[in-house]
């Protein structure tokens, strides 16, 4: 099934894809030399268990590494070993490798030990320095930051003209490939949001793409009793119900487009949550010092507006537990959480199942009444604040008419 995000972000040479894979022999080195003030952003499943397996590292330092079912750092600042009990290395991981915070899935480790360790030459991926030990792993992708500057932004990615797999940097512009042996593996192709058709009903501009008889596209145009504006505003107490309950069996994607004008700890705009270890876990949002999430990636780092991506998610959740993704709060085992410090803009959100749109939230506000809300175009239903207070808009955004053309 076709992956799609809101833009092309790569040179026509290059094919962007979900992942690349590791077998165990292939590695790439970052460019970049080991730094105390480096922080590292990823995203990965480790896809073999067992002895250890190396994520990233440079010299005796692994940076990240599983062993005998801990996922665990080596913190070359701090002097300690820091490790988390229990991951399941059979689903996709946030990791934030930082000496002040590290975390993953945004949970803090649940050991703590002394231990140093030395740093040297580059940092490399999928390799653990000079000890030469590798992973078998997928990477979504990968950032690294000095002093709080993006100076690598590798995104997974084949050169056209002969099918080598590697990462492609949006920092420097640069094409990374295998160091190691063999071939990595690669994800499905990531594409561009498609281009909508231009379809006129009487003088209306519309536009709509259809895969087979099922729309997975629709314009923005509104009904005339709704005005569309630039975004909806949580001031801490509103959030919508979207209605889509994330279940076993299917795959979901989600690309919000938002703001968040709070920098707060769980500051979440988009969430569904069962716990830290079990079933459904899913959200968006400003989390400990940055944009973060389970399942997502950020075009932008926090203050920007940012696009937050989320594509082929899957869940173990049974049909016997039914709970809905919230935005502007998350929903915690049936319970609205973080809405207090949820202050977030939206400016737009779909979500989708099987690759099949099944929202698509357009801010507007309703003419009769001027109640703020978003209308969703798939369903075509207006939905409204379930909590409290009242939503801020932002100006107008005018809904032109075209003609047909002759």
């Amino acid at each position: 099934m076709p992956i799609y995000k809101r833009f092309d972000r790569l040179p026509a040479e290059y094919q962007e894809v979900e992942y690349i894979e590791s077998t165990g022999t292939q590695w790439i080195d970052s460019g970049v030399v080991a730094s105390r003030s480096l922080i590292y952003e990823l995203s990965l499943r480790i896809t073999a268990t067992g002895a250890v397996i190396g994520i990233m590292g440079a010299g005796d330092w692994a940076g990240s590494f599983y062993v005998n079912g801990s996922y665990a750092f080596e913190m070359t600042l701090a002097s300690r070993y820091v490790s988390w009990d229990n991951v399941n290395t059979s689903e996709r991981i946030h990791v934030i490798f930082d000496n002040a915070n590290p975390r993953i899935n945004d949970e803090a480790p649940t050991r703590i030990t002394s231990f140093s360790s030395a740093y040297s030459g580059n940092v490399t991926m999928f390799k653990i320095g000079k000890y030469n030990i590798k992973a078998s792993a997928l990477l979504y992708f990968c950032k690294i930051y000095d002093s709080g500057n993006l100076i690598r932004n590798f995104v997974p990615c084949y050169r056209k003209s002969d099918n080598v797999i590697g990462l492609y940097d949006l920092v420097n512009g640069v094409f990374y490939v295998n160091r190691g042996t063999g071939e990595f593996l690669k994800g499905p192709n990531v594409y561009p949001t498609p281009k909508i058709a231009t379809i006129y009903k009487g003088n209306v501009k519309i536009g709509k793409v259809y895969k087979g008889n099922t729309l997975i596209y629709s314009s923005n145009a509104l009904p005339s009793a709704y005005q569309k504006v630039e975004y909806i505003e949580s001031t801490g107490t509103q959030y919508i119900d979207t209605q889509v309950f994330p279940n076993h069996g299917h795959t979901y994607g989600a690309l919000i487009d938002f703001q968040a004008t709070l920098a707060q700890h769980e500051n979440c705009v988009f969430g569904v949550y069962t716990g830290s270890n079990t079933q459904l876990r899913w959200r968006a949002g400003y989390y400990s010092g940055g944009y973060s999430g389970i399942g997502f990636t950020f075009s932008e780092l926090y203050p920007n507006r940012t696009t937050a991506t989320s594509s082929n998610q899957s869940f173990s959740i049974q049909n016997n537990v039914t709970m809905s993704v919230f935005l502007f709060a998350q929903n915690e085992n049936g319970q609205i959480t973080h809405i207090n410090t949820s202050k977030d803009k939206l400016y737009s959100c779909q979500i989708s199942q099987d690759d099949v749109l099944v929202r698509n939230f357009i801010p507007c506000y309703r003419k009769s009444d001027n109640v703020i809300g978003l209308y969703d175009l798939v369903t075509k239903t207006f939905f409204t604040n379930q909590g409290t207070g009242t939503f801020l808009k932002g100006p107008d955004v005018n809904q032109k008419r075209s003609n047909r053309p002759s």
